[in-house]
């Protein structure tokens, strides 16, 4: 469960990352072509992204079970190189 909601923290920062960015786009005086690929370039991955991320993460931490098993997998010895 630890891990669900560190990974839940760490997507809202990247979904807040991609607003930032978005908004510097909008407000900030750059040229056209600049301005369109900062907001479908960056900003559009950050957040299209970060809500996918949250949304796994709020079904991950729905589920305790499946959350223990993913939580078990990633400091699975036997698994880390």
């Amino acid at each position: 469960m630890n891990y669900a909601k560190k990974t839940l923290i760490y997507f809202i920062g990247h979904t807040t990352i991609g607003v930032i960015a978005l908004l510097f786009a909008l407000i900030s005086n750059l040229s056209e072509g600049y301005r369109e690929g900062v907001i479908s370039g960056i900003s559009g991955g950050f957040i299209f992204t970060g809500i996918m991320g949250i949304i796994v993460s709020i079904k991950l931490i729905k589920n305790p079970k499946k959350a223990l098993e993913v939580e078990i997998a990633k400091t699975e010895e036997r698994t880390q190189l």
